[in-house]
């Protein structure tokens, strides 16, 4: 398969699961709430139909070439299992014990070494988000 043709299926299926996300994930898995000033669902909802949008925009018009080698796809595999391990973390300990430790091994993972950047993506990345999400938007993080 060629580049382009690989780049369309790639956009192709961002645009489907995307879809699918709008269409069954958040209207089946999104409850109603009676506090704060905006709907649980407007959020995930802007992102799944932007990334419908930018799924088909790159299946029409494809560009660039791109390889993978073995080791980066292990890299990959290696993030995506950190993620779920965060995620189960989260469940157990809370947002606000794990996000601080997993964005900093996640910026570890991807490279970053100089100290300043690591302290604020460590301590300012998820202070931001508990800000917004609990207090602006007035939902509860796990």
């Amino acid at each position: 398969m060629g580049n382009r043709a690989a780049n369309r299926l790639t956009g192709l299926a961002v645009a489907a699961l995307a879809a699918a996300f709008w269409l069954w994930v958040i209207p089946n898995h999104s409850s109603a709430s009676d506090y704060g000033w905006m709907r649980p669902r407007t959020l995930p909802t802007i992102c799944a139909v932007s990334l419908i949008v930018l799924g088909l925009a790159h299946a029409a018009l494809p560009r660039g070439a791109m390889e993978v080698s073995g080791r980066e796809a292990l890299r990959i595999i290696g993030l995506g299992l950190g993620f779920g391990i965060a995620l189960w973390a989260m469940s157990r300990w809370g947002f606000l014990v794990i996000a601080p430790l997993g964005a900093g091994a996640l910026m570890w993972a991807l490279g970053e070494r100089r100290w300043p950047w690591l302290v604020a993506g460590i301590f300012a990345v998820p202070g931001f988000v508990w800000l917004v999400v609990e207090q602006l938007l007035q939902r509860p993080l796990p």
